[in-house]
């Protein structure tokens, strides 16, 4: 990591959100009815840096090492405890090693590569960069015109 990783993050696994989904589809009206909840627990609230080291332990071949403490120490540690109060019955199944766990299956089933893993579609500051080299967008961020996205075609396919 290029940062020291004390920040807090919430994980929560899409299990989890169609659960909570599908309670709230059945929850009685009053018990939801004009109600924001935070999906998720309060125990997967987690230190970036214990994330990576999650991951580090999960993936073979991981070596996880930590940086200075970075400018950007926006944390984001929620509370899960109005999700409760209003649907009692949900609980998270999913913790953050079960989660990376899952995903190395889904690596391994895939035959994921880096060069697969690290294609620029799945970055978006790389997916950006590409648009705006290409000119599919401007500086901006707008898409350009269809004339100047097939120019920007043109251009890719020479080199």
């Amino acid at each position: 990591m290029t940062s020291d990783g004390t920040p807090w993050r919430p994980l929560v696994h899409v299990e989890d959100i169609c659960q909570a989904i599908m309670l709230a589809l059945t929850a009685p009206k009053d018990a939801i009815h004009n109600e924001i909840l935070n999906v998720g627990d309060d125990e997967q609230n987690y230190r970036i840096r214990d994330i990576a080291i999650i991951v580090g332990q999960v993936f073979d071949g991981c070596k996880v090492t930590f940086g200075n403490p970075s400018g950007d120490n926006r944390s984001y540690r929620t509370s899960f405890r109005k999700i409760r109060c209003h649907m009692p019955e949900f609980r998270c199944k999913w913790p953050a090693e079960t989660g990376a766990r899952q995903l190395r299956g889904v690596f391994t089933q895939a035959d994921m590569t880096d060069s697969m893993f690290n294609f620029r579609a799945f970055t978006r500051l790389k997916q950006l960069n590409h648009l705006i080299e290409t000119k599919q967008i401007d500086e901006n961020f707008f898409w350009q015109t269809a004339d100047l996205r097939h120019s920007a075609d043109l251009v890719e396919n020479r080199r």
